[in-house]
């Protein structure tokens, strides 16, 4: 055993202090080697966790690829698919995540979460001013709901009370709880909801979206956003809306798992 060697090389060269088959001394020295042999193995089994391939802790990479539901698969073949999803990647810089999004057919950029002109010099601890993304991100918290977290009406958001029309983006982040909707036939919307349960018109399916993300009020948070929109920073790029979930799904498959996510987007 490892330990044990490094102990024996630790005790002064004495016969007193040898180490014998049936001495207690051996016994004593049996026992904390076999402590250590267990630090070894926990510390082994850490770096063996930063590879999907060898990992214990699949959970969590799905969670960081975004992989769905693996009911009826096994443990190997979970690794195995995380192990697809790790090679697959080119990396996770924007320019990464732009090129990804536009071969999948979205006509979208990346932009970072300071102001332009605003980064600090070479060699000056300081930090660059971070964008307001209430500019270009509407708050969910200030949406005239009656009761429900969205109101659509056509195929976008319509800002009720004062709101800024043109805002349409909102946070995408991979803890983003799911609603359940009802779809009834009311005049051409494809809903509109009042209360909690009360519908208008005839119900024509369910359907689940994305609870949108309150933004931070902590502008220290701020930088923690990366924006995803048209070519010039608050321009709105326009996606088919019946590509929205892929489109979604693949945003918090390749961005970084810590990461909010800004979408500057007009489903149409």
């Amino acid at each position: 055993m490892i330990f044990l060697r490094i102990f024996k090389h630790l005790l002064p060269r004495a016969r007193a202090w040898q180490i014998t088959a049936n001495k207690n001394l051996r016994k004593f020295f049996q026992g904390l080697a076999d402590s250590g042999e267990d630090v070894k193995f926990f510390v082994d089994e850490v770096w063996q966790n930063i590879f999907p391939k060898s990992t214990q802790e699949v959970e969590l990479f799905e969670d960081q690829f975004n992989l769905s539901n693996p009911t009826g698969l096994t443990f190997l073949q979970r690794r195995d698919r995380i192990l697809a999803a790790w090679r697959a990647l080119g990396g996770q810089d924007p320019r990464y995540i732009q090129d990804t999004l536009q071969a999948n057919g979205f006509d979208v950029y990346i932009h970072e979460w300071w102001e332009p002109g605003t980064e600090p010099a070479i060699g000056v601890n300081a930090c660059a001013t971070p964008r307001n993304p209430s500019n270009v991100i509407y708050d969910p918290d200030f949406m005239w709901t009656m009761g429900n977290p969205l109101i659509n009406m056509g195929n976008g958001i319509t800002n009720m009370g004062g709101l800024n029309p043109t805002i349409v983006g909102y946070l995408l982040a991979n803890n983003a709880q799911m609603a359940c909707f009802n779809t009834p036939n009311t005049m051409g919307n494809p809903q509109i909801t009042m209360g909690n349960n009360a519908t208008m018109g005839q119900v024509l399916g369910i359907t689940f979206k994305r609870i949108p993300v309150q933004i931070p009020q902590d502008s220290d948070k701020w930088k923690y956003i990366l924006y995803i929109g048209g070519a010039n920073f608050g321009e709105i790029a326009e996606i088919p809306v019946q590509r929205r979930n892929e489109f979604e799904t693949l945003c918090l498959k390749i961005c970084p798992a810590q990461q909010w996510l800004g979408i500057i987007v007009r489903y149409i």
